[in-house]
């Protein structure tokens, strides 16, 4: 069962309303390859419980099991990363960051998230010492099973097959969000950002309950 279905429903509708929030802003605030940054908003937007309720109309579109491999850990790497690496081993691969940029964690109070900004790709943080997420903005990156920025939606199902769920957002036309969990630990995820029928983001990392 999705980790999203077994949310109450309060925290279900806060969930979304956050989601629809950072999505929208960010589709109609950001160049076409960045939308949607800052990076942080897909390990969160599940588990938020201070927001407000938001009257938010979002089809929410379950899907049957996925004939493709499931996701594993191999899922989970991206540019020779995986999750959990400390900040001393990213320097290591991939040098230190074009720009640091920090936003106040919405679930543990006076704590921060920070955004490590590299070209086409960006690196989240709930500390300095684990590496929570990956985000790719462009197609010099791709995911371990090879998928890019630009690729079509049919690529994506080509790859890793029926999502775990779809969310649409009726105010951004022609967009969706497809998630992918892995079925041994449900709060890693893969959510793919759809427009037009094209991959405009990915991001690859760990939720947190």
């Amino acid at each position: 069962m999705s980790s999203l279905a077994r949310l109450p429903l309060a925290r279900l509708w806060r969930s979304l309303a956050y989601l629809r929030q950072r999505s929208i802003a960010g589709f109609r605030e950001a160049p076409p390859n960045t939308r949607g940054t800052p990076a942080a908003h897909f390990v969160r937007r599940l588990h938020l419980s201070t927001l407000l309720v938001v009257p938010v109309l979002m089809l929410l579109v379950p899907a049957v099991a996925s004939s493709q491999t499931p996701l594993d850990n191999s899922d989970f790497v991206v540019a020779g990363l995986s999750l959990g690496s400390d900040s001393s081993r990213v320097i290591a691969l991939l040098g230190r960051p074009n720009s640091v940029t920090t936003e106040p964690d919405p679930i543990e109070a006076n704590a921060l998230i920070h955004d490590w900004h590299y070209s086409g790709l960006v690196l989240v943080f709930y500390s300095p010492e684990a590496l929570s997420a990956f985000v790719l903005l462009t197609s010099a990156r791709s995911t371990h099973r090879g998928l890019r920025v630009g690729d079509t939606a049919e690529g994506v199902r080509r790859l890793y097959g029926r999502p775990t769920r779809i969310d649409r957002i009726p105010d951004v036309p022609v967009s969706e969000h497809w998630t992918y969990e892995d079925p041994s630990e449900s709060l890693r995820l893969i959510e793919v950002r759809i427009q037009g029928g094209r991959v405009v983001q990915i991001c690859v990392g760990t939720a947190r309950d």
